[in-house]
C-alpha cells in the first residue's frame, strides 16, 4: 500500500471559503501522491473566541454597514468588543494546532490567516518539525499582521503585495506570486440565458447585489435605488446571514409585486446565481470578489467598513478590475456605463490581464514540489 505525504491547511470556518475547497478538491484530483486535511479556527480549541468574533463581525457589518455610521466610530466599536472577547492568540489553539501537525505530519503547512501562520510557525520551532509553514495571504493588498519573519514562504495574489513583504526584509525567492487559489470559470451567451431562465429571470441585464457573508445592511439605500430602476434590469440579491434585511427585502418585492427581483438567505447557490448575472454589486469579501473576477464579471465594488477594505478597493480600482462607487448614486450611474457605454468591457480585460486563471495548479504545484525540494 502507497503511503501518501500529507499537506495539512489551517484556515477559518473553511465552509464559508470557496477557495479553500476548490484548492482541496483540485489536489486530491490531480495530486494524488497526497492527503489534504483542512483544520479551521472551530476545531482548534478557540470555538468559543472565534464565535465571538464572527459575532461581533456580523452584529456591526448588518448594524451599521459603511455609510451608515462614521467609521472612526465602528473601528473603535470593533477594537473593544474584540479586546472584550478576548480575540487574541489563544494557548489552547496554539495547542491543538501544534497536536494536529504531529498527529498528521505534514510535508507543507498552508496557513490562511494570521493567527493559524502565528500557530503553525510556534509549533514547527517548538517540536524541531521539518515541514514548510507557508502563509496564504488571502487579500489584494498587505495586511501587516500576516508578517512573520519564521514563515518558509508566501502565496501572494500580486507584486504589491510581494513588494510590500520583501521590503519588511523577506527574502523575494520565497514570496511566490501565485494568486488566490480559486477555479477559474467561463461562460457562453447560450449557458448565461440558461441560468437566468433557470431562474425565472427574462433575458435582460442581471445584477448580482451581494451584502457579504454576515449581510451588510447598508444594501438596503442600493436595494432601493435598484429596484426602483423598474423592469429594465433583473435583480439577484444576496443577504448572506442577515435573516432580519432577507425578511425585509422579501416583504418589499411580494408587496411590489416584484417578478424581476429573487432574494436568497445564506445561499449555496452563488456560482449558478453568478451565472446567470452580468453585473455584481458587493460589499468587501476577498473570496467573493475573487471568484467574480475569475469569472470575468464586471463588479462594483461599495461600502468598506475600514481603512483596509477601503485600500483593498481603492487597489482594485487603480488595476482597472473594479469600480468602486464612494456613495448609492454613484453606484447606479457606475451600472448603466457598464451596461451602456461598455466599460464592463474593460473591466473584463483588466481582470485577465492581472487574475492568475492558472492559480489552483499554481498554488498545488509550489505546494506538493517546490516547498519539499532540498
Amino acid at each position: 500500500m502507497k503511503i501518501k505525504k500529507t499537506i495539512l491547511i489551517l484556515t477559518s470556518e473553511h465552509k464559508k471559503n470557496k477557495g479553500i475547497d476548490d484548492l482541496k478538491e483540485y489536489l486530491n484530483k490531480y495530486f494524488d501522491d497526497f492527503d489534504v486535511f483542512i483544520i479551521d479556527e472551530n476545531q482548534t480549541g478557540g470555538k468559543g473566541a472565534a464565535k465571538r468574533r464572527s459575532d461581533i463581525n456580523r452584529f456591526f457589518i448588518q448594524n451599521y454597514g459603511g455609510e451608515l455610521s462614521p467609521r472612526a466610530f465602528i473601528e473603535e466599536k470593533i477594537r473593544s468588543f474584540r479586546a472584550e472577547a478576548g480575540i487574541k492568540h489563544s494557548a489552547k489553539s496554539q495547542e491543538r494546532v501544534k497536536n494536529a501537525m504531529l498527529r498528521f505530519n505534514p510535508e507543507s503547512v498552508l496557513a490562511t490567516t494570521p493567527e493559524m501562520l502565528y500557530y503553525a510557525v510556534e509549533a514547527k520551532k517548538r517540536e524541531d518539525l521539518s515541514c514548510k509553514v507557508i502563509g496564504l495571504v488571502n487579500s489584494f493588498t498587505f495586511d501587516k499582521r500576516y508578517f512573520n519573519a519564521a514563515a518558509d514562504g508566501y502565496i501572494v495574489a500580486n507584486m504589491q503585495v510581494k513588494n510590500q513583504i520583501t521590503g519588511m526584509g523577506y527574502p523575494s525567492a520565497d514570496v511566490k506570486v501565485l494568486g488566490l487559489p480559486m477555479k477559474y470559470a467561463s461562460y457562453s451567451t447560450e449557458q448565461v440565458v440558461a441560468a437566468k431562465k433557470e431562474l425565472g429571470l427574462a433575458d435582460k441585464p442581471t445584477v448580482y447585489l451581494c451584502g457579504g457573508m454576515y449581510g451588510n445592511g447598508n444594501i438596503a439605500n442600493i436595494y432601493k435605488l435598484l429596484t426602483d430602476q423598474g423592469e429594465y434590469i433583473n435583480l439577484i440579491v444576496d443577504c448572506g446571514q442577515n435573516g432580519r434585511l432577507y425578511n425585509k427585502f422579501l416583504k418589499d418585492a411580494e408587496n411590489r409585486k416584484l417578478q424581476n427581483v429573487k432574494i436568497y438567505h445564506n445561499t449555496e447557490e452563488t456560482d449558478s446565481l453568478l451565472t446567470a448575472s452580468d453585473i455584481v454589486i458587493t460589499t468587501y469579501c476577498v473570496d467573493f470578489i475573487n471568484n467574480c473576477l475569475l469569472r470575468t464579471l464586471p463588479v462594483i465594488a461599495v461600502s468598506p467598513m475600514d481603512e483596509r477594505e477601503e485600500r483593498e478597493f481603492s487597489y482594485l480600482e487603480e488595476n482597472d478590475l473594479v469600480l468602486y462607487a464612494r456613495d448609492t448614486n454613484q453606484v447606479i450611474t457606475y451600472m448603466y456605463k457598464i451596461i451602456q457605454d461598455g466599460i464592463g468591457v474593460r473591466l473584463i480585460d483588466g481582470a485577465k490581464l492581472n487574475m492568475n486563471t492558472n492559480s489552483l495548479f499554481d498554488v498545488s504545484n509550489y505546494l506538493t514540489l517546490t516547498v519539499n525540494a532540498d
